[in-house]
């Protein structure tokens, strides 16, 4: 019965977060406990600028590294922290392969995925791999994606992260946490395993998360406003409006965010009136939608919207003036179904409601142009009042 050849190479792409993971697995399975470092020899890929040195230079070093035995014929593991995206490296590689010495391991970490996006160009540099060794392909770098599949991939993973920590954790809670950093693996995880580590409670409440969790993401307490304001909650509002405040965020910025919840409110009782109400038709109506669709809204747009929903100034069609940018949607959703319509008693009433908060708070943005900096903070308090109904 032939025995299985040894892998000579190990090309692994995908999420830094996740490659280096794989490889630190890897190091501790060929390791074990010994410390004898010169078993496991690094190399890492430059910055773009110094790149053609690391060709001249580094590269032969790396062969020269692999094709050589320890002379107690113990294997090694020769590792590159990134791949160069030339014609001349990706050449260089099956010549590389040949010259692996037997039990040696050359590990390619594809840190920055360019293996996944210039497939055609690394095809024969990843068939040499495959014919020699392993190729693994892990996940995208979330930041990698497109905006709303990023958002959702974002709140994927901190699911999966809590879950693999035995804990679990709400929708909302989740994109608390993916809000308030980038969209990034390490972030998640490392934020989960604090969290998880301090919360006794088998469920992490969205409490827990915006206590425990460090933001770093200059949009979080804009996002947290926005949360706020579709809350349709006077307490809440004023809340989020001090943290901007004391953010160094002007009344111009939560005026400016208060006209765009206002006109998705607007968007979503208009299309509530017509029994389609859902994170779909919303997302249909934003800047961000593929060409045909936005072609598709345009089209059907005279005869199911009211005419107030779309920007007076567009000539030729309809298109609505802010987007969702994938985020929001379910807070439109659940103030149209749950807290406009409640107060108003129907679709139609709300529709009407919505238009006038909406120039209540449209007096209010013009009132503080005029106004001096002593009268700002009622001029605002009073056009909350108003949309929250106090």
């Amino acid at each position: 019965m032939p025995t299985e050849r040894p892998s000579k190479v190990l090309l692994i792409c995908g999420d830094e977060f996740l490659v280096v993971n794989r490889m630190l697995r890897v190091k501790k399975e060929r390791l074990g406990g010994s410390s004898d470092q010169s078993r496991w020899v690094e190399f890492e890929v430059p910055q773009h600028k110094y790149q053609k040195k690391f060709m001249d230079e580094s590269l032969p070093a790396l062969d020269a590294e692999i094709s050589f035995q320890e002379w107690n014929g113990s294997p090694k593991a020769v590792v590159l922290r990134g791949l160069v995206n030339t014609a001349k490296f990706r050449e260089s590689v099956p010549d590389i392969l040949s010259h692996v010495a037997p039990g040696n391991l050359l590990i390619l970490m594809d840190v920055d995925d360019v293996v996944r996006g210039n497939w055609k160009s690394w095809e024969s540099a990843v068939k040499a791999c495959r014919e020699c060794g392993e190729v693994v392909m892990l996940e995208p770098a979330i930041s990698s994606l497109k905006l709303s599949e990023s958002r959702q991939e974002a709140v994927k993973t901190v699911v999966e992260s809590f879950s693999a920590m035995g804990k679990t954790v709400s929708k909302s809670a989740a994109e608390s946490l993916a809000m308030m950093g980038p969209p990034e693996r390490w972030y998640i995880y490392g934020e989960a395993a604090k969290i998880s580590a301090s919360v006794d409670s088998e469920v992490v409440s969205k409490d827990d998360i915006e206590s425990m969790a460090f933001p770093v993401s200059s949009d979080y307490e804009t996002w947290r406003f926005c949360q706020a304001f579709n809350s349709g909650r006077y307490d809440s509002v004023m809340s989020a409006t001090n943290r901007m405040l004391s953010a160094g965020k002007p009344y111009e910025l939560m005026y400016a965010l208060c006209m765009k919840q206002l006109r998705w409110q607007l968007i979503g009782a208009s299309l509530k009136t017509f029994g389609s109400l859902n994170e779909g038709s919303l997302s249909a109506f934003s800047p961000s939608a593929e060409a045909a669709d936005k072609a598709a809204v345009a089209a059907r747009a005279g005869r199911d919207m009211h005419p107030s929903c779309w920007n007076p100034d567009f000539d030729g069609g309809a298109r609505n003036v802010e987007s969702l940018r994938g985020r929001g949607a379910s807070e439109i959703i659940a103030f149209v179904e749950d807290f406009l319509i409640g107060r108003c008693g129907g679709s139609e009433e709300a529709k009407i409601v919505s238009m006038r908060r909406y120039a209540a708070m449209f007096d209010a943005m013009d009132e503080a142009r005029t106004a001096g900096s002593e009268h700002q903070d009622r001029i605002f308090d009073d056009a909350v009042k108003k949309v929250c109904w106090i």
